[in-house]
């Protein structure tokens, strides 16, 4: 009798350290990716996006230039694609086996001639070098967007960590309505009685409701995504944070361009722009976007399709150098949708 209780008094105690072990071995499974984001003069490049796309799991680099990732032990053994970007520099890609413990990864990016070396923003509502914001801010010139064809904003968070910025079209009834979260902190309900948790301005001016948020990025200058709480200088319902989108001005280079994109679902997507003087001191620029794409599945029971785009957008803007201390900037937008909603 005394050796079966000290069987099933061992047995238990097996299975006790067991439990106690098992969180430890789950969490030594964890992978960690860290290292050091800089430029081939070595200094750090700070709020560098470093992320793994197939994933979907980003950061951006702090003070110093370093990063810290945290895979989850379930992709352990696969080869990952580990990206570093950074507006005016070249990026990098390189495959790395996931392995248990700690990976070191250092990137030294290179400048890319092609891009903006110095790219100014107002995070802090006054010019400023993006590596000299000390605030967790992403930043992208127009022409860089435009080269990863991200052509709305509810594609920016394709490319800008911690950030989700999707349609509500199944709930809304409409695709210009924004599901915006930063940090994971947000607004999912469309109604007009809603606040949203992430401030939207366009050319500093607040856009106060989640329908009408999903814009398209024409004319772009540049556009910041600041991280984290940000009412001091952005004021209520930036919570999560702030996206400021900012319009390239006109000036007196004289430019004209056309460009069209076709794609699957009899996709078409034009648009024109021109720039230019007026007349002395006075400079104007409009531009049209045309997007018409048939949906992707059809209503069972009157076969009207659904998911569609129907998109006309214009945009102009003049500046008025009235003297050496006084410039006038003014614009003006117009966007019409014409869509069945999204299933």
């Amino acid at each position: 009798m005394t050796d079966k209780l000290n069987t099933m008094g061992t047995n238990r105690l097996s299975i006790l350290v067991l439990i106690l072990l098992l969180p430890t071995s789950l969490v030594s499974a964890q992978s960690v990716i860290s290292g050091r984001v800089s430029n081939e003069f070595g200094e750090a490049l700070r709020s560098a996006n470093v992320l793994i796309e197939s994933l979907s799991i980003g950061t951006s680099t702090d003070f110093e230039g370093n990063y810290s990732l945290q895979i989850p032990s379930t992709h352990l053994g696969q080869t990952l694609k580990l990206t570093a970007q950074f507006v005016g520099y070249l990026t990098q890609t390189r495959e790395i086996v996931l392995e248990e413990g700690v990976i070191t990864d250092d990137f030294v990016l290179r400048a890319d001639l092609l891009q903006l070396d110095d790219l100014v923003v107002m995070s802090r509502n006054r010019e400023e070098l993006l590596q000299d914001v000390p605030l967790a801010v992403s930043a992208f010139s127009g022409r860089n967007l435009e080269s990863r064809q991200i052509e709305t904003t509810d594609r920016l968070g394709q490319i800008i960590p911690n950030v989700t910025f999707n349609h509500s079209g199944s709930l809304a009834g409409t695709k210009s309505a924004a599901q915006v979260y930063i940090r994971g902190v947000g607004q999912r309900d469309y109604l007009p009685v809603t606040d949203p948790g992430v401030a939207i301005y366009v050319d500093g001016i607040y856009m106060p409701r989640t329908v009408g948020a999903v814009l398209d990025l024409v004319n772009l200058e540049r556009i910041e995504v600041l991280r984290g709480p940000q009412g001091t200088l952005f004021g209520r319902n930036a919570v999560g944070g702030a996206i400021s989108i900012h319009s390239r001005r006109p000036d007196a280079e004289a430019q004209r361009s056309i460009r069209a994109q076709l794609g699957d679902d009899r996709m078409i997507h034009l648009t024109a722009s021109a720039n230019g003087a007026l007349k002395d001191g006075l400079y104007g620029d409009v531009t049209l976007a045309l997007r018409n794409r048939e949906g992707y599945v059809k209503r069972v029971h009157d076969g009207l399709d659904m998911g569609n785009d129907n998109l006309l957008a214009a945009r102009s803007s003049i500046v008025w150098h009235a003297s050496n201390t006084l410039e006038v900037f003014a614009t003006g937008d117009y966007s019409r949708r014409r869509e069945n909603g999204a299933p």
